[in-house]
């Protein structure tokens, strides 16, 4: 008996959906088969998870709605926000983002690793603030 097939929804820029799908291309996560699915193909069979792929902005507010859209269109498929792009310390306003995790920059096995635990039902995080530079360093 085979595992069931898990539909992965990528949503953003189409240099960045290719890059995510060519890592679900590969097929399979720890948690077994994975296929990248594009927008007809959600509408048609609900994917069970969504990947969203955005820059880091300082609009923390437009970053907010699209998210709560996102979520009512999909829902009740868990919400990945792949950023990408430094984020300032504080400036992601976690408690308003309906979703099941942040990645931010992910490498392939980050990503690979993530989807099982959100296709589970959990949750996760992983976003790196800036180290902080002592007062007097000014160098870049």
């Amino acid at each position: 008996m085979g595992l069931l097939m898990q539909r992965v929804l990528i949503y953003g820029p189409p240099s960045q959906k290719r890059q995510l799908a060519a890592v679900l291309g590969q097929g399979v996560t720890e948690g077994g088969p994975v296929q990248g699915i594009d927008e007809a193909e959600a509408s048609r069979r609900r994917p069970d998870l969504v990947i969203w792929v955005a820059q880091a902005v300082h609009d923390t507010g437009a970053l907010v709605r699209e998210a709560l859209a996102l979520d009512q269109r999909w829902h009740p498929a868990p919400l990945l926000l792949v950023l990408q792009g430094p984020i300032q310390p504080g400036g992601l306003p976690l408690g308003e983002l309906p979703i099941a995790g942040i990645l931010q920059n992910p490498d392939a096995p980050t990503l690979r690793h993530a989807l099982p635990v959100l296709l589970s039902g959990g949750r996760v995080f992983d976003v790196h603030s800036p180290p902080l530079r002592p007062p007097g360093s000014a160098r870049d």
